[in-house]
């Protein structure tokens, strides 16, 4: 991955050099549609004069107008860029750390002393000792100290002053220029007419501060370096030249580099990964072009999706970019794939770059401020895999159509998400791990543990049944059949995906069975004992359907099927198997409609015996089986109660 992105890097430098391969990208326009604004943040130090200037519409040179280059790199660092994509760095810390950088030393002073407010004691950090006087420059009615006094309440003061100052900037903003935070795309500093970021002084600091410290992890001048330092070597291009073993620079956190506890013997992380300065300056550009033009979202994951040339050195750098939109397009595409037949032309516009030979990384990442966590890698991807994806979901939207008319089949990445229940805290996903595991067999072709599937599919049924919130799962009772029916299908995705062995099919022909029963059975490569449990739930969906017959006859609406209750959705144990057969029978006696399933349920009773002392399935499997037959019930097109029917006996 890591010489993916440097290679990727390579490609960006030979169109651009210096702050140019640095500039990164934002929105065009709003969540709604509507173009983005510059917020031009105008100090006039002659006239003592504040104002901000929000009439500059965002376009495709903006960012490179104003050099914005995102933040400093490390956590925690003082931040000096004059340009980002929000306005606390000029609210607060921007003026002190441009003069610690040496940079507008005429202005700083003046500025400091005539527009921003000191606090007299600590808010936990320097970086809060400034703070745009709102008071003073008529911004609120709300006096500094009064704002202070609030956020000493809590237990970050200074955080928490900086926020309390920013929604009235932003309210002011909004009441005096009529542009609210989400219209505004950039912020940035004129002072005397001057605007900031083209100060030459600033942008040879700027390209100077992306440069990594010196191969003896910045020592002081004059010290000397060991015989092992002086013979470092690039881990990538294997170059001896300018060796750096700096990694502050870095965007993405590839590895660890502060645990004490994973560096064993070794004295400190400066030996981990060695890049000389040339690899340095592709793998910044690389970074940059990669979370601008390579990034997705999968079921709420951040994912990078990053090309590895086995065979297209020689591609230029516009053939890349237009390789990697067709990826993205394909990618993004395949998370939830309706239309088949426009997913097949995007795989038509990338199949137009076949003399390129390359395998994927899909990177799923975690953001933060201080660096991109990377929380799976899954390497080496092949492009094939969209091409049996599409195979897969078009076979299953066939078979879908064919049994269950109106339930409309939608395959795709996303499925995986919605079908493996993940536990959320605090707004974020908490227990992913089985998750991106899944995405990790599915990507690679790799078998999964079809016992470990089924038991992950019966708890979103739980989750459903008992309207267990906090999950990723939606909890309507409407939306239990539907369920079962996604997680029916997406146990054969996983067959076709080659992740899960199918079963071998069984006929059922001889048990005089509807033919519609028979056909699915058999399609779904049911066994006897799976097929036993698929027919048992067939008879609960069929009471459930009465049951809701006859409510609604009466008046009623909902989901009103009290057989459900007879049902444990903790699992069935075999032994309890013969007990639920003998209720559910009961139930189709008192609902009048055994006469309608008598055959459906000497065949369940056949199957059930016939291999009860040999009873392979456990309790979830006993489950999943059942609620399928359950929801085919409930789905499928049903005969009706004293319809002329060919199982009347």
């Amino acid at each position: 991955m890591l010489e993916s992105i440097i290679e990727l890097g390579g490609k960006v430098l030979s169109q651009k050099e210096g702050l140019d391969a640095l500039i990164q990208e934002v929105p065009l326009e709003s969540r709604k549609g509507e173009k983005k604004h510059v917020c031009k943040i105008i100090f006039d130090t002659r006239n003592k004069i504040f104002d901000v200037d929000v009439n500059e519409e965002i376009d495709e040179n903006t960012v490179k107008k104003y050099l914005h280059v995102g933040s400093a790199d490390g956590s925690n660092s003082p931040q000096w860029y004059i340009t980002s994509k929000g306005s606390s760095y000029i609210l607060s810390e921007l003026f002190p750390n441009l003069k610690e950088q040496g940079l507008f030393a005429d202005i700083v002073d003046d500025i400091l002393t005539n527009f921003y407010w000191k606090s007299e004691e600590s808010l936990g950090h320097r970086k809060y000792n400034y703070m745009l006087d709102i008071k003073k420059l008529g911004i609120s009615e709300k006096t500094m100290e009064a704002l202070k006094q609030e956020a000493l309440k809590e237990n970050k003061p200074g955080k928490k002053l900086l926020d309390l100052v920013g929604k009235e900037f932003e309210k002011w903003i909004a009441d005096k220029k009529g542009c609210k935070k989400d219209d505004i795309g950039l912020y940035t500093v004129i002072v005397n007419d001057l605007v900031l970021v083209e100060d030459k002084d600033y942008q040879a600091k700027v390209l100077e501060s992306k440069k990594p410290k010196g191969a003896a992890g910045g020592k002081k001048k004059g010290s000397k370096s060991s015989k092992s330092e002086q013979n470092l070597q690039c881990n990538v291009c294997g170059s001896f030249q300018n060796i750096s073993s700096d990694l502050n620079k870095m965007k993405i956190k590839y590895f660890t580099t502060n645990q004490e506890i994973f560096k064993g013997s070794l004295k400190s992380y400066e030996k981990s990964l060695n890049l000389c300065s040339s690899c340095i300056e592709k793998l910044q550009a690389g970074e940059i072009f990669v979370q601008q033009n390579l990034g997705v979202n999968i079921a709420g994951f951040d994912v990078l999706v990053i090309p590895n040339l086995i065979y297209g050195s020689g591609v230029e750098y516009e053939e890349m970019k237009n390789l990697t939109r067709e990826i993205i397009n394909t990618v993004n595409m395949s998370k939830s794939i309706d239309a088949l037949t426009d997913f097949r032309q995007q795989l038509d516009l990338l199949k137009e770059f076949d003399d390129i030979i390359y395998l994927l990384d899909f990177v799923f990442i975690r953001r933060s401020n201080a660096a991109t966590k990377i929380l799976r890698l899954i390497k080496d991807v092949k492009p094939s895999f969209f091409e049996l994806l599409e195979k897969a979901v078009d076979e299953l939207k066939e078979m879908a159509a064919r049994h269950i008319s109106i339930y409309n089949y939608r395959g795709g990445l996303n499925s995986v998400y919605y079908l493996t229940p993940v536990r959320f805290k605090s707004g974020d996903n908490s227990s992913f791990r089985d998750l991106l595991a899944l995405y990790d067999a599915l990507f690679l072709g790799r078998q999964v543990d079809e016992k470990h599937i089924i038991s992950n599919l019966v708890k979103g049924c739980r989750i459903i049944f008992h309207a267990q919130e906090g999950y990723n799962i939606k909890t309507s009772r409407d939306n239990l059949h539907y369920f079962i029916l996604d997680g029916i299908f997406f146990t054969k995705f996983l067959e076709k995906m080659g992740c899960m062995k199918g079963g071998e099919k069984v006929s059922y022909s001889s048990l005089g069975l509807p033919d519609n029963l028979c056909s699915f059975m058999e399609e779904m490569g049911y066994d006897q004992m799976q097929g036993a449990m698929f027919l048992l739930g067939y008879l609960v969906g069929e009471v459930g359907n009465a049951q809701y017959r006859r409510y609604s006859e009466s008046g009623g609406d909902g989901t009103y099927k009290p057989v459900l209750n007879k049902i444990n959705f903790n699992g069935i144990d075999k032994n309890k198997l013969i007990r639920l057969r003998s209720e559910i029978l009961n139930k189709l006696r008192q609902e009048k409609i055994l006469q309608y399933n008598e055959k459906i349920y000497a065949a369940c009773v056949q199957l059930m015996d016939r291999n009860i002392n040999n009873w392979k399935l456990n309790k979830d499997e006993n489950l999943f089986y059942l609620l399928s037959g359950y929801a085919y019930a409930t789905t499928a097109p049903m005969k009706k109660k004293g319809e002329e029917n060919s199982d009347k006996q």
